[in-house]
């Protein structure tokens, strides 16, 4: 399966695709990735599918910069990138920064994912290898800049193929924005694990479960969990079964879809 996500990135749905790509239509249409994170799904889906427009957005201003520039000024990311060399003090500088500079915010949050454990960027406790570099992974070992470049590049031409409008909004806002008949694919903070890994406080996981269902097609990859079957034992449930790059073993995830078709329709 190619490995269409950017960076490192915990969460990231690469591993649902198999699955996810059986409930996408097969005419063009238009796709919301409201929490895009690494852009695992929109760049998946604007390879191999017929995408007439995307909004892609995500409430932390590093992502939504770092798609910003891929999109808009790739070379100037790709020129930081193949200056950079990792080190272990940047982790400690950038976990605390919080930069409001576009072009800033993109690189450090590229960095960020790229030198911490498990890719957990600003909720790592360390850099790989680290603060004195005497574990048997170094700082650097996951930095390629080579790859990292052509991933870039591969992703601007992708976002650049269609309409894309990349947005920087708290997903339900999004949500009450666009018109129904958009499909909406969701990878909210999972239950069990998302407080440790989502910086905005606790997640409406309740008024997001009524919001989404309101619309026409909707998408969601969520944790297998008693509250996830309870707000939506309206929908469609599929459990599926993946491996955690977390906890390195497999587990159980669920994709819902609206109830009244398997497959979602054009």
């Amino acid at each position: 399966m190619k490995d269409f996500s950017l960076m490192r990135y915990p969460g990231s749905k690469l591993k649902h695709m198999p699955f996810l790509r059986q409930y996408l239509p097969e005419q063009p249409h238009t796709y919301a990735d409201v929490m895009a994170g690494s852009g695992a799904f929109s760049l998946s889906v604007l390879s191999s599918h017929k995408v007439s427009a995307l909004y892609l957005n995500d409430i932390d201003f590093g992502i939504y910069s770092l798609w910003y520039m891929v999109k808009n000024f790739p070379d100037t990311l790709v020129h930081k990138v193949q200056k950079y060399t990792p080190r272990p003090e940047d982790f400690y500088t950038y976990k605390e920064e919080t930069p409001t500079d576009i072009e800033k915010a993109a690189f450090q949050k590229l960095v960020l994912h790229q030198i911490s454990y498990s890719g957990l960027g600003e909720a790592a406790g360390s850099p790989i290898g680290g603060r004195k570099q005497q574990g048997k992974y170094k700082v650097g070992c996951r930095w390629n800049a080579d790859i990292l470049s052509k991933k870039i590049h591969r992703a601007h031409s992708l976002l650049t193929s269609t309409r894309t409008y990349i947005s920087n909004l708290d997903a339900l806002a999004l949500i009450s924005s666009i018109p129904e008949d958009i499909l909406v694919y969701a990878d909210p903070p999972y239950v069990e694990q998302g407080k440790a890994l989502y910086k905005y406080g606790d997640f409406p996981h309740t008024s997001f479960a009524t919001s989404i269902q309101e619309m026409g097609s909707f998408l969601i990859s969520y944790d297998d969990c008693p509250l996830v079957r309870s707000l939506y034992s309206k929908s469609n449930i599929v459990p599926v079964q993946v491996t955690s790059h977390l906890k390195h073993s497999k587990i159980q995830d669920v994709l819902i879809t609206p109830s009244v078709n398997t497959h979602l329709q054009a």
